[in-house]
């Protein structure tokens, strides 16, 4: 099994000031979203799954890492993560996305008052490597990300949908000493 974590996801990891998500059905910032994600981890790594790591969202992931920059690239080169660069195979598929994104807006003004189009072109290069290295799902809580799975049928998880473990999920309690 091969998955791709976005940034919006794995950041938490990485950046000690990431904002976690906003819970869908409480509209707070989602609880225990770190566990959720180190839980994630964990089970895809006793899964054997293969974590993609796009180069374009180590670039996103390094950028606030101003220190530890080394350790994050030292841990995202370890199994489960495997970083992918954006190839050749992943530049024309990246193409013939983006070709087909241009030529389904109606209005090039409004396409472009609309997006950023360098958001556009990075949330494309991630998509197109998941396509190359045929990823079954993406995590992640880009709403743009969530939209290219839908228009290319890939599954796109986000934090609201990860379990947090059975340890974290306990009441911790504690007790006067004696």
């Amino acid at each position: 099994m091969k998955v791709i974590i976005d940034t919006s996801v794995l950041s938490i990891l990485f950046n000690q000031n990431a904002k976690p998500p906003i819970d869908k059905e409480t509209k707070k910032p989602l609880e225990h979203f770190k566990e959720r994600v180190n839980n994630l981890i964990q089970t895809l790594s006793k899964e054997k799954a293969q974590v993609i790591i796009p180069s374009p969202v180590l670039t996103e992931i390094l950028i606030p890492a101003t220190v530890g920059q080394r350790e994050t690239i030292e841990t995202l080169s370890k199994s489960p993560f495997k970083i992918t660069g954006f190839d050749h195979r992943a530049s024309i598929e990246c193409s013939i996305m983006l070709r087909r994104f241009f030529s389904e807006s109606k209005n090039r003004k409004e396409m472009t008052s609309n997006f950023n189009k360098q958001k556009v072109k990075f949330d494309y290069q991630i998509f197109s490597i998941g396509l190359v290295e045929q990823v079954e799902a993406i995590y992640s809580d880009d709403k743009d990300i969530r939209k290219l799975g839908k228009k290319f049928n890939i599954p796109v998880i986000g934090s609201n949908d990860l379990e947090v473990s059975l340890s974290e999920k306990q009441i911790k309690m504690e007790f006067p000493p004696n």
